[in-house]
């Protein structure tokens, strides 16, 4: 924004002042004149917000969480099994007041769960009005109170809370979206269709694109997710790239949120074929690429998970500490979805008994008795287990 002139300012009054215009009008410029002026000396002294420097390292040996002041609490949640409601992989979960809408690229289906496990209610699959046909990813409008579903064919449909159809409207080319408020951000995985990976389209429709393309390279699908909402910001990311960007409610123009040093990136690559980029990145000692990252107690916690050559790394970062510890919880899986600082993971009926055999889950008594309730009471064929984990620090508390 273009800065105030103080003293243009000034001449204005002097000059109004001379002429028939009245007093009152004068001081009310006046009025409005030191109004500016300590708004723009408290813009001018606002700091500019620092880019995180994340120092993930391979080998590093970090504290357990075990060691730290973060508490972790499991809650399980069995989804309820019916016909119509069977689930294999789960690829996102998004929970919002008492329902859980699960997101399954397996089936190909949306459906809506409460809170304790309950089935509601599963989106109907076709070509006709209300239906979807192939479901990218899905998302809540909190502001309007929406189901909303990304469908293949660059459809967006809308749905009441229980799973009523609404409306659809048409959107750019795209693998997943988030939106705040009525301003929408789209990522495009290889972005064939467009010369950027994201978009953000604001309420007024207006649509900008940002981080360019590089049409001769197509990454693999590594992430489950680039996408990161908490209530007033997107944080998101491209593959091979190791700056996180955030977008804000009051700013749609993407900045850089945190930087993951040790992460190989397209530069260092160069022209490497995928088949190699394991071997470059180990060699390196590179995470080969991120698949998770939250933020978490308003900014004082970042939690990421990496991708290393044979398994993924799961991080705590204290911002207020600059200390890292390793999660080794003994729960295997990749976190599918967040809500304030609850993260949400899936177990199947068949890995309860594998899970109750591992040394850290044994350690964790809390954790090891309630998967011993949870054996007693799940069947083979049942669908998957909800784990809902809420991370505290007694210090951000």
């Amino acid at each position: 924004m273009k800065k105030f002139n103080i003293l243009q300012f000034v001449r204005a009054i002097i000059f109004l002042s001379r002429g028939a215009v009245c007093y009152k009008l004068c001081r009310n410029l006046f009025l409005l004149f030191l109004t500016l002026f300590f708004i723009q000396r408290k813009n001018d002294n606002q700091p500019t917000a620092k880019v995180l420097s994340l120092p993930f390292k391979i080998e590093e040996k970090y504290l357990s969480v075990t060691e730290s002041d973060y508490q972790y609490s499991y809650h399980f949640i069995p989804l309820e099994t019916k016909e119509e409601s069977l689930l294999s992989k789960i690829f996102c979960i998004k929970r919002y007041n008492n329902y859980l809408y699960i997101h399954s690229l397996f089936n190909k289906s949306v459906m809506i769960f409460s809170d304790s496990g309950k089935f509601i209610k599963k989106i109907p699959i076709g070509r006709g009005p209300g239906e979807i046909m192939d479901p990218l990813y899905i998302t809540i409008d909190e502001q309007n109170k929406q189901l909303e579903i990304l469908d293949f064919f660059r459809q967006i449909k809308k749905y009441t809370l229980e799973g009523d159809y609404i409306a659809s409207q048409p959107c750019c080319t795209s693998s997943e979206f988030e939106k705040l408020g009525n301003n929408y951000l789209f990522h495009s995985f290889t972005a064939q269709n467009s010369k950027n990976y994201f978009t953000v389209q604001s309420t007024n429709k207006e649509t900008k694109s940002y981080l360019d393309s590089d049409k001769t390279k197509k990454p693999p699908l590594m992430a489950y997710s680039h996408l990161f909402k908490t209530d007033t910001t997107i944080y998101f990311h491209t593959d091979f790239n190791n700056i996180v960007y955030s977008i804000s409610i009051n700013n749609l123009t993407p900045k850089p949120y945190a930087t993951l040093i040790n992460q190989c990136t397209a530069k260092r690559m160069n022209s490497l074929p995928v088949s190699k980029i394991d071997d470059f990145c180990m060699g390196e000692k590179l995470y080969i690429n991120m698949l998770n990252f939250n933020v978490l107690h308003n900014g004082s916690t970042i939690y990421a998970e990496m991708i290393t050559e044979n398994n993924v790394e799961t991080f705590l970062y204290d911002t207020d500490t600059q200390t890292t510890y390793l999660v080794d919880n003994g729960l295997d899986g990749c976190i599918v979805g967040s809500h304030k600082d609850y993260q949400y993971k899936y177990i199947t009926p068949s890995q309860i008994d594998y899970y109750l055999q591992n040394e850290n889950v044994k350690k964790n008594k809390p954790l090891y008795e309630k998967l011993n309730d949870l054996s007693s009471t799940i069947k083979e064929e049942d669908n998957p287990v909800i784990v809902e984990i809420q991370i505290k620090n007694i210090n951000h508390e």
